[in-house]
């Protein structure tokens, strides 16, 4: 490390050390990943890392949350879309996908995690369930189905998710558009078996939402 680091700014640090930790954490893993080599990647001494975060799991969990909260937002939005149920469920699985491509660190930190730290399961935990229950709301609002079994079908979709943008992330040449179109078209069409609920008219609901003859309509 240069003996001429560049002083910075305490908040821009702080962010230039998050970014460091998410690519080592990323391509070590929280276990093999060291605060010495945190240290020497972000060209600063150890004490300056640890002025900013009192050890590495403290600093992993940091990573983890922003991780975390980088993937909510992106799903929250695709959830908001003025559309059909079937075209948010689409937007979903699309912006899911699209995560991995545009923050492979971030989806490595999140579905790659080799920590056993309560701490760090928590975060795990809770973006997996907060994806649940974002997938869970498209159901009910589609369905007859109680809020809890809407979200026994929410963790199960968003574990079909995760699995397939794994898959996408050990497989770049994978045609992201094809893949997303057919897991949607999946889901949907497995929704078609569930019983729907009435027609609500809603000037932002299109009547897309429920199915024709058993099965949902486009």
């Amino acid at each position: 490390m240069s003996s001429a680091t560049r002083r910075l700014p305490r908040a821009e640090r702080r962010r230039q050390l998050v970014e460091t930790a998410m690519e080592r954490f990323a391509a070590r893993g929280y276990n093999a990943a060291s605060m010495d080599e945190m240290a020497e990647a972000a060209a600063v001494s150890k004490p300056v890392l640890y002025q900013h975060f009192e050890s590495k799991l403290d600093l992993y969990l940091v990573v983890l949350q922003q991780a975390a909260d980088s993937l909510t937002e992106r799903l929250s939005a695709a959830i908001a879309l003025p559309a059909s149920n079937k075209y948010r469920m689409q937007a979903t699985v699309r912006a899911l996908f699209a995560f991995v491509d545009d923050h492979p660190h971030e989806f490595s930190v999140l579905f790659r995690a080799d920590s056993y730290e309560p701490q760090a399961l928590r975060v795990v935990h809770s973006v997996r369930l907060k994806m649940s229950h974002m997938i869970g709301e498209i159901v009910q609002r589609s369905t007859e189905l109680s809020w809890n079994e809407a979200l026994v079908v929410g963790r199960s979709v968003m574990q079909m998710g995760e699995g397939a943008a794994v898959a996408l992330s050990e497989d770049p040449d994978l045609d992201r558009d094809h893949i997303a179109e057919v897991i949607s078209d999946v889901l949907w069409t497995g929704f078609g078996g569930l019983p729907y609920a009435a027609e609500v008219p809603d000037e932002n609901q299109p009547s897309a939402d429920r199915p024709a003859h058993g099965r949902a309509r486009d």
